[in-house]
């Protein structure tokens, strides 16, 4: 469970960073940030990144976890980012 953990927060990392540059930028918060459905898509992209920490097995090295939690946001966006080019272009 702690493993578990460990990912889903560097999935939830990811996001304070974003937010955190916003606000130093003073910039208008994103429209997409008030509405629940992109909050319930980032409860489960932390999720999927726990996940994957415990369908790898990795128990006891808190930092791989965190840092595939990490990389799982990224990943995501780009596979978005390839569907959408792909469907415009299909």
């Amino acid at each position: 469970m702690e493993s578990f953990l460990w990912g889903a927060a560097g999935s939830v990392a990811v996001e304070i960073l974003i937010a955190c540059r916003l606000y130093e930028k003073e910039a208008p918060t994103p429209s997409h940030y008030s509405k629940p459905g992109f909050w319930i898509l980032r409860v489960l992209v932390a999720a999927v990144a726990g996940s994957l920490v415990v369908a790898h097995h990795i128990v006891d090295q808190p930092l791989l976890s965190i840092h595939i939690g990490i990389a799982t946001p990224a990943i995501f966006a780009g596979l978005a980012e390839e569907i959408r080019n792909v469907a415009r272009s299909g």
